[in-house]
């Protein structure tokens, strides 16, 4: 829990709106939770990678696709600590 408050500053919860439902609905993906994830990481300009566990199915993504390990290091790496 302390490492995701750790992060949290580099996080952003955003709301799910018509628009990112009908381009998942659409979409290739196969798993319709993981095109709403894409397409409302997609929205926010300043979004630099998608996190997730299910790496697999993002093969397509124009974003890099992250594990959570890999995310943590890669947000101390290059973001550094505030």
């Amino acid at each position: 829990m302390s490492l995701l408050l750790g992060i949290e500053q580099y996080l952003e919860i955003i709301a799910t709106n018509k628009s990112i439902l009908k381009k998942s609905m659409s979409s290739k993906f196969t798993d319709f939770e993981d095109a709403i994830q894409y397409f409302s990481a997609l929205q926010l300009p300043k979004t630099i990678i998608i996190c997730t566990r299910n790496l697999k199915d993002f093969k397509k993504s124009e974003l890099p696709v992250l594990s959570p390990e890999t995310a943590v290091k890669f947000i101390f790496q290059n973001l550094g600590e505030s």
